[in-house]
């Protein structure tokens, strides 16, 4: 993390701690040894406020996010719930998966 903190220490910006921030998770994350599912929404939450700046954050956001929900469906186990969690994670991936149609227009003129 001394690396993200140094970055963040020559230029501080909330977008870029929010960045680092979600890095420093996703790393905890990934190299943790013991690490439950509803880990990944450390590294989840912090993307959702830099997600509607640029398109390859709304990407990364929407992958990571994706991944992560698909995840914690094992914490709803229950036969009952099982046409609940499968509508909602569908609802979620086909509500989530267009990127903001602003933001993509304005980087593509640029």
């Amino acid at each position: 993390m001394a690396p993200l903190l140094a970055f963040v220490w020559k230029r501080p910006d909330p977008a870029r701690f929010a960045c680092c921030v979600a890095l420093a998770s996703l790393n905890s994350f990934m190299l943790g040894y013991h690490v439950h599912e509803k880990a990944i929404l450390l590294a989840i939450l912090p993307l959702t406020l830099v997600a509607a700046q640029s398109l390859q954050c709304a990407r990364v956001f929407t992958r990571l996010s994706t991944i992560g929900h698909f995840s914690l469906l094992p914490l709803i186990f229950t036969p009952n719930e099982y046409p609940l969690k499968i509508m909602i994670f569908s609802m979620q991936n086909l509500a989530g998966h267009p990127p903001p149609a602003g933001r993509c227009l304005q980087e593509r003129q640029h």
